[in-house]
């Protein structure tokens, strides 16, 4: 890392050298105590900063957003390019159906293969699956708006973590959004329903936007 003259500043360790496991003992062992406890000072700031830097895009650069792309696909030329879409989109999984069904079949007419033969059924209904859903941008947003404190245990704005465990809660809930102030995780209502219930998007969706 080479000698104190060689460094101008603390900051400049610090952003050197955090990046590596076991940083603050190499400094010691490099420039003495005093100055790797000047280091850790400076870390812990730097941390700090991040996670409120972090905490205020969550809470509100990223609501201002949310707020624009609400106002974006209520605009008629977005309603029909994502009907335009929506249409290439069942009419491109209803081929992928039918050719996986063509190969089941002749799959079908000789013995063995089970185990194979089990696995495109269940391919083939999860597409159908899909291709039956008919998400809209609507639904989504229906989906996003439902209350996460119907979801999970949410008091005075504070859950515990559905990312891991713990025993006192460190996950924020503002404005039907998450943020795990321990961890960094972070969802809407739709990503939350996932994880706790442990299904797919499609299925939260469709339960939340109900």
């Amino acid at each position: 890392m080479g000698t104190t003259n060689e460094v101008n500043s603390i900051s400049e360790i610090v952003l050197m050298a955090r990046e590596y496991d076991g940083w603050l003992s190499v400094v010691e062992e490099f420039f003495g105590k005093e100055i790797a406890d000047a280091c850790e000072i400076y870390d812990d700031a730097l941390m700090e900063g991040e996670a409120l830097a972090e905490e205020y895009y969550y809470e509100t650069e990223r609501q201002q957003v949310a707020e624009k792309m609400r106002e974006w696909i209520k605009e008629k030329e977005f309603v029909e390019f994502a009907s335009e879409c929506a249409d290439r989109r069942k009419a491109e999984l209803e081929k992928l159906i039918s050719k996986a069904k063509q190969k089941l079949a002749e799959k079908m007419e000789h013995r063995g293969d089970t185990e194979m033969k089990k696995r495109m059924l269940q391919d083939i209904k999860k597409m159908e699956n899909i291709a039956r859903s008919d998400i809209t941008p609507d639904k989504i947003q229906q989906a996003k708006n439902y209350p996460i404190d119907q979801i999970i245990r949410v008091e005075r704005g504070m859950a515990k973590c559905i990312n891991h465990e713990e025993k006192n809660p460190s996950m924020n809930c503002k404005n039907n959004f998450v943020y795990c102030h321990s961890c960094g995780y972070h969802a809407d209502a739709i990503g939350v329903y996932m994880k706790v219930k442990g299904c797919g998007f499609i299925e939260a969706v469709n339960t939340l936007s109900l």
